[in-house]
């Protein structure tokens, strides 16, 4: 799921440990400090924001739009069993979100 970055408030940012990842693109990723798991991930640069957040830290997880794609296949915990595309790689996973983003508006 991406956003706006003004578009999107962090409940309890105190408790998120930011640390740059991959330079470039830009990434800045957020972890929670009590259990490490993945909270946000901000990209881009100035005014060019878009933030990343994993659906598991939606409640519920039915609000949320349809998925539309797999990404990070090569690092998938189990198979998906869905006619959805499946992007393996981290720079043809980025372009698969680049594509998605930039038909978005």
């Amino acid at each position: 799921m991406w956003s706006l970055f003004k578009d999107v408030v962090l409940k309890n940012a105190g408790n998120i440990s930011f640390k740059k990842y991959r330079p470039p693109p830009n990434f800045n990723r957020g972890v929670c400090r009590t259990c490490g798991k993945p909270v946000v991930e901000v990209a881009g640069f100035g005014p060019f924001k878009v933030m990343f957040i994993p659906a598991s830290n939606f409640e519920p997880e039915g609000q949320l739009p349809p998925v539309r794609m797999d990404i990070f296949y090569h690092r998938r915990v189990q198979d998906m069993h869905d006619r959805l595309p499946k992007h393996s790689g981290y720079f043809p996973s980025q372009l698969a979100i680049g594509r998605m983003i930039m038909s978005g508006l």
